[in-house]
């Protein structure tokens, strides 16, 4: 069984839609020593176990929706978010 979240950004300041945006996908900073990547939550997670379905829309194994579902609670003063259990048949 698979998880599949969607979500609307609502009007917000574009700083904080920006942050959800980079703890979703990561992001890189420069530095004086070099430059620094953080990852996104999408990429800690197995990339074959979650996948684009559309705009906002992506389908995560059960096991790792738990750590889009803690992005998306902290972020739900700018975003509406929904999950649904689905089947891929894919």
């Amino acid at each position: 069984m698979d998880i599949l979240f969607t979500w609307d950004i609502r009007k917000a300041a574009a700083n904080r839609r920006r942050m959800f945006y980079n703890r979703l996908f990561g992001f890189g900073r420069a530095k004086a020593g070099g430059a620094h990547r953080y990852p996104g939550v999408l990429e800690l997670i197995p990339k074959k176990s979650w996948k684009r379905a559309g705009g906002s829309v992506y389908v995560v194994e059960e096991k790792h929706a738990n750590e889009l579902r803690k992005l998306l609670k902290n972020f739900e003063d700018v975003l509406e978010w929904h999950e649904f259990k689905v089947i891929q048949t894919k």
